[in-house]
């Protein structure tokens, strides 16, 4: 289960609209949570008492300035080795050629964390509801999804989910769910249960550890658009993605998680694939 919630916030310049996220996600789980704040040590506005005027009256107290010339550093370090934290992220780089060239925060964090980071993209609103989520897995037929299935357990039962846990959130159900090229297999001309295999396989891990999860198989080209288009009929979708650290060649650039992050009005919680599942 999570026990924290970290949430970044640059509240120098109002780079805050991850902060609702969090407080409602730690309400939900009575969870404590700390507003991290990194500064410069040579910065004039490194005071945390001018920080604590800048936040909502009742964070005053869960202000924590970290004095750190590089940002990423400050906050990797600070939640690095630590179980249970959620890491709650802005992140406002619409443009893929903008991370590369100057070096989006976010993505040096997920570079070298090795907890799962909830990110709240240039495309979620502010506010945006999270008082009771639905998480959305995002799979393929790699192996990298057993990654995101022992985070899927500790959101549900922190959260309000199954397995008798503290949250308080309604305990939405969880989808599995697989987005299938149609070119390469045309929905109605393929064996249902071949279809389904990989996503009720991962759907049975998850019962077998207390979480009853639905399961679904969509056909089109664009990933990313149909994930979205299928978000549409949930309440409250949270989307759950693993990444390979992040890094990488080319193809890592413009892969699934990265569009989705950039395009989705709702947060993504990015799941580092070398995490071990079960």
């Amino acid at each position: 289960m999570f026990s924290s919630v970290v949430v970044v916030a640059n509240v120098e310049t109002g780079r805050v609209r991850g902060i609702p996220v969090a407080v409602e996600l730690a309400h939900q789980g009575q969870l404590p949570v700390t507003v991290l704040s990194v500064a410069s040590p040579a910065s004039r506005s490194a005071d945390p008492a001018q920080r604590r005027r800048l936040l909502p009256e009742e964070l005053s107290d869960s202000l924590l300035v970290i004095h750190e010339d590089d940002v990423a550093t400050g906050i990797v370090e600070h939640v690095r080795n630590r179980d249970g934290v959620l890491l709650v992220m802005d992140t406002n780089a619409r443009s893929l050629v903008t991370q590369r060239l100057h070096g989006s925060i976010s993505v040096r964090v997920l570079q070298e964390v090795r907890q799962p980071v909830l990110l709240v993209g240039p495309a979620v609103p502010d506010p945006v509801p999270m008082s009771s989520p639905t998480l959305i897995v995002c799979t393929d037929r790699s192996q990298d999804s057993v990654a995101a299935l022992p985070v899927v357990e500790s959101w549900q039962r922190t959260f309000g989910g199954g397995g008798g846990g503290g949250g308080r959130g309604g305990g939405n159900r969880p989808s599995i769910v697989e987005v299938m090229p149609t070119a390469a297999w045309p929905e109605g001309t393929s064996d249902d249960a071949v279809e389904h295999e990989h996503v009720d396989a991962l759907a049975t891990v998850l019962a077998d550890h207390g979480i009853d999860a639905a399961t679904r198989v969509l056909h089109g080209g664009d990933s990313v658009k149909w994930l979205l288009e299928f978000a549409e009929h949930v309440d409250e979708a949270v989307f759950v993605a693993t990444s390979t650290r992040w890094a990488g060649g080319r193809s890592h650039w413009y892969s699934t998680t990265r569009r989705l992050v950039q395009r989705s009005p709702r947060p993504v919680l990015v799941v580092p694939a070398d995490l071990p599942g079960y």
